[in-house]
């Protein structure tokens, strides 16, 4: 005959938990002292106050002399605890220190009733003393918009400082073509000065009534991307709509080293004693409520039980402690004095005193509370 199996009797008690404000407050200083000290030496490995012997931030000389590594496996290690600069490649080899593009643009104004004109402009960049073996690209795109009375034909070109046409830097359109787009794009530039944009018409007597064009041009300029030329960290940007952000800027760190030390426990102290400040203000209409109870013929136990479900905001979770432990037989004399010691205000300490030596004396218990409600309620309005 098969046994029926028994059924497990689960018990779930919500027992009231031990105090855990002063607890939670070391926590959050424990962790805001890291945080803050954390930021604070950011900010000093990263703002010049710590010299080393290359110039260079002591915090990416520690970053890039652990990771400085190129595509080929060449390790730059070295230049990062040595007494000289580090090189550019040296600087590409490092995650954190490398060099992006910047964007020069160049909008000329309209070129009005001419046959041929030409404007020079200089090419920005590093000399090969500085770039050393690394190979970089400086491309240029132009765009051009160029009119005449009747369909002319029409050259732009852009010339090296020898007035020698550049390898793709030439085009030929019509004033009267539809179809025509006029742009240019140049592999690389080399960073020199005289180079120069031409327009001219082709076509003898034909006047051109108006061009522009616009040039873009990506340079490198040797610094990294994430540094200023004085070798202050910047950090990442971040383009956030028309406004571009750098969040991890070492002066960034100077605030949030304060920021961390300060704010958190400061806010969470507030926080406590608000809470606090609320249950002091519930509790006189607590305590009268609760003498209303007992004065019906309640026992304690079902008063406060009762007063669970009413509305005493922040002296509610209060409330519902002492009721539990109510029901589990704990004295009404011990129940408060738990409850004082987790409040621990002096208003809440003084009426519970009050309470419990005129219970211990035998006072009437209704007259009791009565009494301490009011006492607890002129000691707050003072």
């Amino acid at each position: 005959m098969a046994r029926k199996k028994k059924k497990k009797l689960v018990v779930e008690l919500d027992l009231p938990k031990d105090d855990r404000t002063l607890k939670n407050l070391y926590i959050i200083i424990f962790f805001s002292i890291i945080l803050g000290l954390s930021s604070g030496i950011m900010w000093v490995t990263n703002s010049g106050f710590i010299p080393t012997a290359n110039g260079e931030p002591m915090f990416t000389n520690v970053y890039c002399g652990a990771t400085a590594q190129d595509d080929l496996g060449n390790d730059y290690s070295a230049e990062f605890s040595g007494a000289m600069k580090p090189s550019y490649a040296a600087n590409q080899s490092c995650s954190i220190l490398q060099d992006e593009p910047d964007q020069l643009q160049w909008s000329e104004n309209p070129w009005t009733n001419f046959l041929s004109k030409a404007k020079s402009f200089d090419v920005p960049g590093m000399p090969d003393i500085v770039r050393g073996d690394v190979v970089i690209e400086q491309p240029m795109t132009l765009t051009c918009d160029v009119e005449a009375a009747d369909p002319t034909d029409y050259t732009v070109v852009v010339r090296d400082p020898d007035l020698n046409i550049l390898p793709n830097g030439r085009f030929d359109g019509n004033t009267g073509r539809d179809a025509d787009v006029c742009l240019i794009e140049i592999e690389n530039l080399e960073p020199d000065r005289g180079y120069e944009v031409a327009i001219f018409s082709n076509e003898d007597g034909k006047r051109l009534n108006s061009a522009e064009f616009d040039v873009t041009l990506a340079f490198y300029d040797g610094i990294p991307t994430n540094m200023n030329n004085k070798s202050y960290w910047l950090g990442p940007k971040i383009e956030l709509g028309p406004f571009d952000l750098r969040p991890m800027i070492f002066l960034n760190f100077f605030g949030l080293t304060f920021f961390f030390l300060l704010y958190p426990a400061s806010y969470y102290w507030e926080r406590v004693e608000k809470r606090k400040n609320e249950i002091e203000e519930k509790f006189p209409d607590f305590l009268r409520d609760m003498a209303e109870y007992w004065k019906g013929g309640l026992s304690m136990t079902v008063a406060v039980q009762t007063l669970v479900k009413s509305e005493y905001g922040a002296l509610n979770e209060e409330v519902k402690k002492m009721s539990d432990q109510l029901s589990w037989g704990i004295k009404f004399s011990d129940v408060i004095k738990q409850f004082s010691e987790r409040v621990g205000t002096p208003l809440v300490k003084r009426a519970i005193t009050l309470i419990a030596e005129a219970d211990r004396a035998g006072g009437k218990i209704s007259d009791i509370l009565v009494t301490a409600a009011n006492d607890s309620r002129e000691i707050k309005f003072l």
